[in-house]
């Protein structure tokens, strides 16, 4: 039987048996733990899992606040579309990435909303806007000047 025990625990013919099941029932005892201990833990864990989730999203939104900000700072997205690019960007955002990287520039910057050009100066868009309304530019400067939008 001894032959069994230490075949079974791996040992050679020196190792002592006595000494090595010794040592595994204290192993044993050891890595027990209470119901009470039991609950405490797995309580902390789902715990640490919520906030982790939480900070995933957190990072997720913000990172996707970002990405919607930088394509309408680059024009590839108007604000019309933020609806749909915040939910693009949150759940694909590479797709959103390579979307932005594709699409041409839609809107420019600086020609409508915080600059604009001086009274005496026309846009590109405004003398496109001139041309097909079949209006002299210095017509639309004037226009410009008395505080029409072009």
């Amino acid at each position: 039987m001894e032959k069994q025990l230490r075949e079974l625990l791996g040992l050679d013919e020196k190792a002592d048996v006595l000494e090595t099941v010794k040592s595994l029932k204290s192993k044993s005892e050891t890595q027990t733990v209470s119901l009470a201990e039991h609950q405490t833990l797995t309580e902390k864990v789902k715990t640490l899992e919520t906030r982790l989730t939480e900070s995933q999203q957190t990072i997720a939104l913000k990172d996707r606040d970002e990405r919607v900000r930088k394509a309408m700072e680059a024009g590839k997205v108007v604000p019309a579309q933020k609806e749909w690019a915040d939910a693009y960007a949150l759940s694909d955002p590479s797709g959103f990435d390579k979307f932005v990287a594709t699409s041409p520039k839609v809107v420019e910057f600086g020609e409508r909303g915080g600059e604009s050009t001086p009274a005496t100066e026309l846009t590109e868009t405004e003398k496109k806007v001139a041309k097909i309304l079949g209006v002299a530019d210095v017509d639309m400067v004037n226009a410009k000047k008395q505080g029409g939008n072009s």
